[in-house]
């Protein structure tokens, strides 16, 4: 029982490791000092592009929504495609163009708030086995 006890202990102790939260980067010196944190993961890409969104939208001082929204949704793709597949960066550098999009996507999707990270990589990793499924 002691052991049990133990174990339970022991991962809720280490449970808020495994459930940190990635803050958008605050300057562009806070986002390429740490490209390492915002490429390597889903919500990394997703924290990144909420900024890199919110700078290109006051840099041309986008007021209408639809446009707002459109820039929302092809900086996460952007991001993922080029930074992360063509440049061989982060967690999408081995990765097919396919897959780099879908992430992409993805991660427009938890930019915008429609989905959860978990969710997000879920469903990719259902989308990517149905297209390989000889990748584990």
């Amino acid at each position: 029982m002691k052991k049990v006890l133990f174990l339970f202990v022991a991962l809720f102790a280490l449970l808020p490791l495994f459930g940190q939260e990635i803050e958008p980067p605050t300057s562009w010196v806070d986002l390429i000092g740490n490209l390492d944190v915002y490429l390597g993961a889903l919500g990394g890409l997703a924290a990144a592009s909420v900024f890199i969104t919110g700078a290109f939208n006051g840099l041309f001082n986008i007021t209408k929504s639809w446009v707002r929204q459109l820039v929302s949704w092809l900086v996460p793709i952007v991001i993922a495609v080029i930074v992360g597949n063509f440049l061989n960066v982060g967690f999408l550098a081995e990765e097919p163009f396919f897959i780099a999009i879908l992430y992409g996507l993805g991660a427009g999707l938890v930019s915008n708030g429609l989905f959860d990270v978990g969710f997000v990589n879920t469903l990719i990793k259902w989308i990517e086995g149905l297209i390989n499924p000889q990748k584990e």
